[in-house]
């Protein structure tokens, strides 16, 4: 057992050192306690069309009064159908799986995924109490995130938004 799980720690370590170079985004020097920013990939089915972010930032703040767990913020940019789509999610910094849509679970701290559209400032949200989908971290560390996620994002009534967004097939693998 041991042996299978140091095998799997060091595909998965081997893994986010060779998938960062191919992707651009915006880096900020990380501290000590993990916070920081960098690049990363995101990608994801929008309403069933494949959608790629261009650039990815990933953001892990440390525990304080309140969040005791941190939070983990995942924000990715790319084109779909000519326009510019930002998708994002924050959740407490913990790897687990997380349901937006209905009371929150046990593990206190934000819960909540958006979708706007940059090119006409539509957005799309889902939070512990409205929409649905989840978000599956499968690895935390100091440095990198690995998971997966899937919305059913209903308009913000105070935005141009129509329509429920759906986004399927989501992953994520980022560092900071």
């Amino acid at each position: 057992m041991r042996f299978t799980s140091c095998v799997f720690l060091m595909s998965l370590f081997t893994v986010a050192a060779c998938g960062g170079s191919g992707t651009s985004g915006t880096t900020s020097p990380s501290g000590s306690s993990g916070t920081g920013t960098t690049a990363g990939t995101m990608s994801a089915r929008i309403d069933g069309t494949l959608w790629t972010a261009s650039t990815v930032s990933a953001t892990k703040v440390p525990s304080s009064t309140g969040v005791p767990f941190g939070t983990l913020a995942v924000s990715g940019t790319g084109s779909l159908a000519n326009q510019t789509v930002n998708l994002t999610f924050t959740i407490p910094a913990v790897a687990g799986a997380y349901t937006l849509g209905s009371a929150p679970g046990n593990i206190p701290g934000p819960q909540n995924a958006s979708l706007t559209n940059s090119s006409t400032t539509a957005q799309w949200n889902a939070t512990s109490t409205i929409g649905s989908g989840s978000i599956t971290v499968t690895s935390l560390t100091l440095t990198n995130a690995v998971g997966a996620f899937a919305f059913a994002l209903p308009p913000v009534a105070t935005t141009s938004a129509t329509g429920t967004r759906v986004v399927t097939e989501g992953s994520f693998l980022v560092s900071f």
